[in-house]
């Protein structure tokens, strides 16, 4: 490179460096051995960030728990966001919960929720983005489906052995009026955990044997025509 071109150059590299657009790192090695390709580490400096974005917005479903997930590109007086959700077709929306948002940056951000327990059937989601001034919009909606069970299962409790509490588990394919109850080894019965109606899905009660002695125990469910008893053991 000739003198009077790598002057040149140099000329207009300190003149953007003085308007504060880009910033260049320049080493004494360069200076020295200039060559027709002048590597320069530099970096755009915005006066204001860019609104926000949002590349991503999905939702996983395990059983009846959806866990929805959501980010930024960046963000602008960002006070956080309300979830929302709503069953299809035509229902209500309604409030969930809140995820803080970060305020104003121009990093990437990740969020996350979880619903849990989720009724069987068709639900939509979205979240309310909302300002520090109090502005706000709403995302695209997620549709998601909550499927019931094939089939009844009374599933072990755990754990097992127990002390002194315990949970069970059981799924209904049909909606239909269900009891569980707790019996000794001579068949007296010395709980019941439920007895009602239950739509399809997926189910968990917590059995406290804080007050029983140590000894073999039976569960059993009922529901319409389907029983099913398991056998659990408390040891204190």
């Amino acid at each position: 490179m000739k003198k009077s071109s790598f002057f040149l150059l140099h000329l207009i590299l300190f003149t953007w460096l003085a308007q504060g657009s880009i910033y260049a790192i320049v080493t004494h090695n360069i200076l020295l051995n200039a060559t027709d390709q002048l590597a320069v580490n530099a970096y755009y400096e915005f006066d204001d960030p860019v609104p926000i974005e949002f590349p991503i917005f999905t939702a996983s479903v395990y059983k009846q728990d959806v866990h929805i997930q959501w980010s930024t590109h960046s963000e602008l007086n960002n006070l956080g966001f309300e979830i929302e959700r709503a069953k299809r077709p035509g229902g209500e929306w309604v409030y969930l919960g809140f995820v803080e948002g970060r305020g104003t940056t121009n990093q990437s951000g990740y969020y996350q929720f979880w619903d849990y327990n989720v009724p069987v059937g068709s639900h939509s989601y979205r979240y309310k983005q909302i300002d520090s001034n109090g502005g706000f919009s709403y995302s695209p909606r997620l549709e998601i489906d909550i499927y019931p069970p094939d089939e009844f299962v009374l599933y072990q409790n755990y754990p097992n052995p127990f002390n002194p509490s315990t949970k069970i588990s059981w799924q209904s394919p049909v909606g239909s009026w269900q009891t569980i109850k707790v019996f000794d080894v001579l068949g007296r019965e010395v709980a019941t955990l439920v007895d009602e109606f239950r739509d399809a899905g997926f189910y968990e009660v917590d059995f406290n044997a804080a007050d029983l002695p140590s000894g073999v125990y039976m569960y059993r469910i009922q529901a319409g025509d389907y029983v099913q008893t398991r056998k659990m053991m408390l040891l204190k």
